[in-house]
């Protein structure tokens, strides 16, 4: 798996951006873009910010300008952006006088352009929350990361371990995951490392919130600090959290994930044509791209350190494509939690991967 930060280093990161992050709520009517691509709106002061990737993405979905248009115009001409953009903002803004959106902003940029219903639910606070726990429980840290998008978090317990097959050992532990910036649920996901490969694995989730609250428009251009009643509020959010997490960590919910894997090492692929197998797959588990589709086929092919032709051998298969120096972080996570959705997919779907066609 890839390591990504330190525990150490993530935390240095995490206090960094609470200490120096900045959150408003902007009416509609006061938001517009710039000729250079940068959302600017008036407080008393003028604020000017360059949207990151993924609030890029945002303003896109809501201002009607379908995706690949929007990259291409504000790689390519700025100001016809600008122009689309605010004709976009004043068009909601005839249509709902009230709208308003809340931008999470840092290091000069706008890392978010969310609904001013959004809670924010921040990854220090999660770190803060829910790593006491796991350490006192013996789970350490294997990797973790804060990307564009999201908190990772990778632990694994030495202490509960089991074998898939003979002499294929797989440590037992949990990914948490979170968005500060509207891009998924806060996720609480069993994570399996192969320790043969270091192959990571991250299984269906049944811990999923949404970060919504109640509106917090005042009716007028707000900068939003933390106040009592939120904190209130948020620690009895996180107490729920520490109640899951306590729920998974325990060994007879790994018990419950082996037992997945070991039916999967006896479910053999008598399709050879693997391209057309690994092709199926990426569809079903929703993976893109050739350059992936390459390595997964080039681990297949080599039995992935005994695992075989098999379902088992398959999912690890995506899993080790994401140790691949080229692909990001996000990337990676996204091929582990494939690795995990292809153990559970159903009977029909596993049929028309692993047969030969009629």
């Amino acid at each position: 798996m890839k390591q990504g930060k330190s525990l150490t280093e993530l935390a240095s990161e995490l206090v960094r951006i609470q200490e120096s992050k900045k959150d408003y709520i902007v009416p509609v009517s006061k938001l517009s873009m710039d000729n250079d691509g940068s959302l600017s709106f008036t407080n008393g002061h003028d604020h000017h910010y360059k949207p990151s990737n993924w609030a890029g993405s945002q303003v896109s979905s809501f201002t009607g300008i379908p995706a690949q248009y929007y990259k291409k115009i504000s790689e390519e001409n700025p100001k016809l952006l600008a122009d689309s953009v605010n004709h976009g903002l004043r068009t909601i803004e005839k249509s709902d006088e009230n709208s308003r959106r809340m931008l999470r902003t840092l290091d000069g940029k706008v890392r978010g352009f969310l609904s001013s219903k959004y809670r924010m639910l921040d990854s220090h606070d999660l770190l803060e929350s829910a790593l006491p726990m796991l350490i006192d429980n013996k789970f350490s840290v294997v990797s973790s990361e804060v990307t564009e998008k999201r908190l990772y978090l990778k632990t694994t317990s030495d202490r509960i371990t089991g074998e898939v097959m003979k002499g294929d050992v797989v440590q037992y532990g949990v990914m948490i995951s979170t968005s500060d910036v509207g891009a998924g649920a806060l996720r609480i996901e069993p994570f399996l490392t192969r320790l043969v490969c270091l192959n990571g694995m991250v299984m269906e989730s049944s811990f999923r919130k949404a970060h919504l609250g109640r509106n917090q428009y005042e009716g007028e251009i707000t900068e939003l600090l933390t106040d009592s009643t939120r904190e209130l509020n948020d620690k009895a959010f996180f107490a729920t959290v520490r109640d899951y997490l306590n729920a998974s960590i325990r060994p007879e919910v790994f018990e419950k994930e082996i037992n997945k894997l070991r039916l999967a090492a006896n479910q053999a692929i008598k399709n050879f044509d693997l391209e057309t197998v690994v092709d199926i797959t990426m569809k079903k588990v929703d993976v893109r791209g050739e350059g992936v589709k390459k390595s997964i086929l080039e681990a297949l092919a080599s039995g992935n350190s005994g695992a075989g032709l098999t379902r088992w051998g398959l999912a690890n298969s995506f899993t080790l494509a994401a140790q691949s120096d080229s692909i990001d972080y996000e990337t990676a996570s996204d091929l582990e939690r494939a690795g995990g959705a292809i153990i559970d997919l159903g009977p029909n779907d596993w049929k028309k991967i692993s047969e030969v066609p009629a």
